[in-house]
């Protein structure tokens, strides 16, 4: 029998109303392949804009980005073997909205799951 070793990294992004779209949480260590992820937002102030959740390494380069993720909902997205990504460095979890939050302040919760050893 085999044993998994899945870590669930949890960080809540503060979205603090005004004229940007872009909200980071930076040096977060991630190590490990990364298998799926959870977006966890409330209802954004400015319409319904969309979110995108990106994975930026050490020098700023995404290796992943999941695009059109909805406001006011959980998203939750598993990633098939062929999807799977190596982290292996401090990382960058940003989110992006399609238009910027001006209106409220609100908090995006993403969470990981990621395979290690």
């Amino acid at each position: 029998m085999s044993k998994f070793q899945i870590q669930r990294y949890q960080v809540a992004i503060a979205v603090a109303h005004g004229a940007v779209a872009s909200f980071k949480v930076q040096n977060v260590p991630l190590n490990g392949i990364l298998l799926g992820h959870k977006l966890k937002s409330s209802a954004a102030g400015d319409g319904t804009p969309t979110i995108t959740l990106n994975l930026k390494d050490a020098d700023g380069d995404a290796v992943y980005s999941k695009a059109s993720l909805a406001t006011n909902t959980t998203t939750i997205t598993d990633l098939t073997a062929d999807q799977a990504v190596a982290l292996a460095s401090n990382f960058t979890i940003e989110a992006l909205f399609s238009a910027n939050q001006t209106v409220t302040d609100q908090t995006v919760t993403v969470t990981l799951l990621i395979q290690r050893g």
